[in-house]
């Protein structure tokens, strides 16, 4: 398998890319490793990208049915199905709550801008990172295999899922990597995930206008296109701002 790295990084943070690239290098040390590309600039100005915040609740609204069931998986811990009664009194109780209506700020904005910079230049199976992700000790190569398997049909979440739950049906590769599977992808995090050239194109065709944070925005877009997504069901790659060991940049 052929493979690139992408790093999602900016001015103020890019002193950690030495040590993201030490975490990386089983990786890009590995004989499929093509490219590696490091996204910094993407400020506001760099692209004439489409915000349009009047769309805000639109969009949330769109993607609430998955959003609200989150909230039921945190508070209740467990993973079945909302009644559409339940999930219609979570979006009244939450959505005001939880994602109140609001302008992007200029740093979000340029996030959203080097993920949207980095889907137009895929064109192998590749793995997109923010400067604040950590790789755990899974093996390399069953990572690469099992990118190698869903890259160009599924949207591959590499993030921790310890802060919001994943759900899917439970699967095992035939080199024996539990995963999950689902039919709709699913973010949490933009801070770690592999896509190919289908699925970053799927994504581009329909990625304006944005009103909501890079996660946020990503999922509307797995919804749009309808885009199947799976996850390796043990931890691989830590987001260490979730995890409170680093600030994150758009804060």
């Amino acid at each position: 398998m052929t493979f690139d790295i992408h790093i999602i990084t900016c001015a103020k943070t890019y002193t950690r890319i030495p040590s993201l690239l030490k975490n990386l290098r089983p990786l890009y040390t590995n004989i499929g490793f093509n490219n590696l590309k490091i996204f910094v600039r993407g400020d506001v100005g760099d692209s004439n990208l489409e915000f349009d915040e009047r769309l805000w609740e639109e969009h949330i609204s769109s993607i609430y049915y998955i959003l609200a069931k989150n909230i039921h998986i945190v508070h209740s811990g467990s993973s079945s199905d909302l009644s559409a009664h339940r999930n219609a009194n979570l979006l009244k109780a939450d959505e005001r709550v939880i994602f109140p209506k609001r302008p992007l700020t200029n740093p979000e904005k340029s996030l959203i801008n080097k993920h949207y910079n980095s889907l137009l230049q895929v064109s192998l199976p590749t793995v997109v990172l923010e400067d604040d992700s950590h790789m755990s000790s899974q093996n390399p190569s069953d990572i690469l295999r099992f990118i190698q398997d869903f890259a160009d049909t599924h949207f591959i979440n590499l993030s921790s899922m310890k802060t919001l739950p994943y759900y899917g049906k439970v699967s095992k590769t035939p080199y024996g990597l539990p995963y999950l599977i689902s039919p709709l992808g699913m973010t949490r995090t933009t801070a770690a995930y592999a896509v190919g050239p289908r699925v970053a194109n799927s994504f581009i065709s329909s990625f304006f206008p944005i009103s909501l944070p890079a996660d946020l925005h990503l999922q509307r877009l797995l919804c749009i296109s309808r885009i199947p997504g799976v996850s390796l069901k043990d931890d691989l790659w830590i987001n260490n701002s979730l995890e409170g060991l680093e600030q994150s940049s758009i804060q």
